[in-house]
């Protein structure tokens, strides 16, 4: 297993999700998330690993940089153009970050208790943030909710979790590490599980409540990508290999993630009613879907014919490098 976007979330892909640390190919960019507007938000890590948060908006990338010289990442943006992401503070400690207008802001977390690093994973069209925290020098790991101020959800939720996605009816979802995910409305939290998976990790959400999430089967933990819908999981199968990742749903409960295949390698997929479509590579090997809006336009990763993760548009069928973008 690796690591998703979301740092507490469980991985799936090591030939994708950790390109750096595997082949070290510099430079390399990520396209984390796209709004109705076809705005897209996503990060670029340059020849010198530092990482540079940026909006792609009708052809051109704006950086989102929180200081000169500093590492940040854009996670989610929303329909009105609010961007979420973070910033490193030093090496494994970052800081949860909203840009308005590209002006960044950081979100101070759970009044002022010592934080050692947090991160801001999604953001619906009312503004309000969530992510995670760890909130005291314990490592302690708590999810949380930002509408103006900070809400820690541990309360609720319970330690070491993470809110991973919001609608814009205020539903959130996010997953306990080595647990079962959660659903969290009105105050009153839903646990995903079921007696056929050992782990649920959630990914997404839409506005009928329908969940993207992955799910692990015992004994040997192969992972699923699955609907959640009114308490019934849907198996989305894979392209050919052994396991599958849901990242994200839109309102039409159409699903993108990744897919091993029977090569062992893995492709970026778009699910719609009961079918798997592979959306292919930019000539490489892998590739990844990290989201989708309500058109059925899709953004993730893709590699090069040189080995090269670069970030992608996928829209009628056809997949768009938006290449390497390292900029003032």
């Amino acid at each position: 297993m690796s690591l998703t976007r979301v740092a507490s979330a469980l991985v799936l892909f090591m030939a994708v999700a950790v390109l750096p640390a595997q082949i070290g190919n510099f430079p390399q960019s990520e396209a984390t998330s796209i709004n109705n507007s076809r705005q897209i938000a996503g990060w670029t890590l340059d020849s010198a690993g530092t990482m540079h948060a940026w909006v792609w908006d009708g052809g051109f990338a704006i950086n989102l940089e929180t200081l000169p010289q500093s590492s940040d990442a854009a996670t989610a943006i929303n329909n009105v153009g609010l961007v979420v992401g973070y910033k490193t503070l030093n090496i494994g400690t970052f800081q949860a970050v909203l840009w308005n207008n590209r002006v960044p802001q950081d979100l101070v977390i759970f009044g002022g208790l010592p934080t050692t690093s947090s991160r801001a994973t999604a953001v619906n069209s009312n503004g309000i943030v969530v992510g995670w925290a760890s909130y005291d020098f314990t490592l302690t790991q708590r999810a949380f909710m930002w509408d103006g101020s900070l809400r820690d959800l541990g309360p609720l939720v319970g330690d070491f979790t993470a809110a991973t996605a919001i609608n814009d009816r205020g539903d959130i979802v996010g997953t306990k590490v080595r647990a079962w995910g959660f659903l969290l409305r009105n105050g009153i939290v839903t646990q995903l599980s079921s007696p056929t998976y050992s782990i649920t990790a959630p990914a997404g959400i839409n506005e009928k409540g329908q969940i993207a999430l992955t799910a692990f089967k015992p004994p040997a933990l192969y992972a699923q990508a699955v609907l959640w819908d009114r308490g019934v999981f849907q198996e989305l199968g894979t392209l050919g290999g052994a396991e599958s990742e849901a990242t994200a749903i839109n309102r039409s409960a159409q699903i993108v993630g990744g897919s091993r295949l029977a090569n062992g390698r893995v492709h970026a997929f778009l699910w719609q009613k009961g079918v798997m479509q592979d959306l292919d590579t930019l000539g490489g090997e892998n590739s990844m879907a990290l989201a989708i809006n309500d058109f059925g336009d899709v953004v993730g990763r893709a590699e090069t014919p040189a080995g090269s993760p670069h970030a992608f548009l996928w829209r009628n069928g056809a997949m768009i490098d938006l290449g390497i973008f390292v900029g003032p």
